[in-house]
């Protein structure tokens, strides 16, 4: 099947004419793994590292560009509710649920109603930190947070996992009320770990991320009004942008070389990711999106690259039938796996099985790109708390009764 847009489907949602400025608001914030890191103890954070969200506190310095997401975003194609499609340079390139598992290592597998009756024990977060109350803002849950104080390491995990959920997974506004499920399911800390935030997340950034730029193109028929909205035109993005960003870093090639910097082949992704300083709209335009660039390398559509990365637990759901109904194309990884190896019997297993990678020469006139360097040497290990030799501490396992299901890295 092919699993490239059709020309009705590769329309632009927006013409070339119509791009405008914008000023986005991103509100989903770093700044609460910087909290975590600084509040909870060295035995907390311990806890915390063999979590389901441990390895963000290894993630690097990660700026959010407003006028990056907001150009790339002008660049959307028509596409189905499950996936958005952008055309950068002449190609096509896919964000989806898979590409978003493969930056975050977050758990992207259909979600369920959650158990949030059996806690680990009568004395619950709510009662301990929230004074009761689960019906709180996000910037009252940081608050909290930061004034927390307790003996038990496992109550004060589970405050920090609230917080990140609500803050950095799911970008909420400040003045919003955190979710009364979440606040629930936090105090069963095997279930809110096997939870598949993944899915919960990307739903909610997605859905942002489509509203920002089509709610304004809308504009007035006199231009000069037109005009005049567009240069104070405001959006909010929600969810978590930033997998959005590094995705961009993974797919095409010279926005990762001008906007970041690579280290390694660290998983998941967007441990390998530092963002130099966030350049302006027209800078973008003309020396990075610029479709007379010199080269352009794209991966249509980004898929784990080798044993090591298809491995990890947030990748399983992807090599489901499931996950091909639900995006929409035919699962025919088996077949091309077979007819590439009968054509091919010295194909190394570690090379990568990135969907399509399209170069785009271009004009001959044009420079090379330059840019924060790439990694072209091995694939380096994961952090060490990725290791499965690293585990909780026995005296915290047996006190507070840390089911050994949640230490899957």
């Amino acid at each position: 099947m092919n699993t490239l847009l059709d020309s009705s489907r590769m329309e632009p949602k927006i013409k070339e004419s119509e791009y405008f400025k914008a000023k986005i608001s991103n509100q989903s914030s770093l700044q609460a793994v910087k909290d975590i890191k600084d509040k909870l103890s060295e035995a907390q954070k311990n806890i915390f590292k063999r979590s389901c969200f441990g390895h963000f506190l290894d993630v690097k310095e990660l700026k959010f560009s407003a006028q990056l997401l907001h150009s790339i975003l002008l660049r959307e194609v028509k596409s189905d509710e499950n996936a958005m499609w952008f055309r950068i340079g002449r190609k096509n390139i896919r964000f989806s649920l898979e590409e978003f598992a493969l930056v975050t290592g977050l758990d992207c597998s259909p979600s369920y109603e959650p158990d949030t009756e059996n806690n680990d024990d009568d004395y619950t977060i709510v009662d301990e930190f929230l004074d009761g109350n689960c019906a709180i803002t996000t910037q009252e849950l940081r608050t909290k947070f930061l004034q927390a104080k307790s003996n038990d390491d496992m109550k004060m995990v589970k405050l920090a996992m609230l917080y990140f959920v609500e803050s950095v997974l799911l970008g909420k506004e400040n003045r919003n009320h955190i979710n009364e499920t979440n606040v629930l399911l936090v105090d069963n800390f095997t279930e809110f770990n096997e939870f598949p935030w993944g899915r919960i997340s990307f739903k909610m950034t997605i859905d942002s991320l489509r509203k920002g730029v089509p709610e304004r193109v809308a504009k007035p028929k006199k231009k000069s009004t037109a005009d005049s909205k567009y240069k104070r035109a405001t959006y909010s993005v929600h969810g978590f942008p930033h997998a959005f960003m590094v995705w961009a870093y993974e797919a095409v090639s010279v926005i990762g070389d001008k906007c970041a910097k690579r280290y390694g082949d660290l998983f998941p992704r967007i441990l390998r990711w530092k963002s130099t300083k966030p350049k302006e709209f027209e800078e973008i335009q003309m020396n990075v999106l610029n479709k007379k660039a010199s080269r352009m390398v794209f991966i249509e559509k980004l898929h784990a690259t080798g044993d090591v990365e298809a491995n990890k637990h947030y990748m399983s759901y992807f090599s489901e039938d499931e996950w091909f109904e639900e995006i929409g194309e035919e699962n025919d990884n088996a077949i091309e796996s077979d007819s590439h190896a009968e054509e091919n019997p010295s194909h190394e297993d570690n090379e990568s099985h990135d969907s399509e990678l399209n170069s785009f020469d271009g004009f001959p006139d044009d420079s090379d790109s330059d840019g924060a360097p790439t990694s072209s040497g091995p694939r380096t290990l994961p952090p060490e708390h990725l290791n499965k030799s690293t585990s909780i501490p026995a005296e915290v396992i047996k006190k507070k009764g840390v089911s050994n299901k949640i230490l899957r890295y």
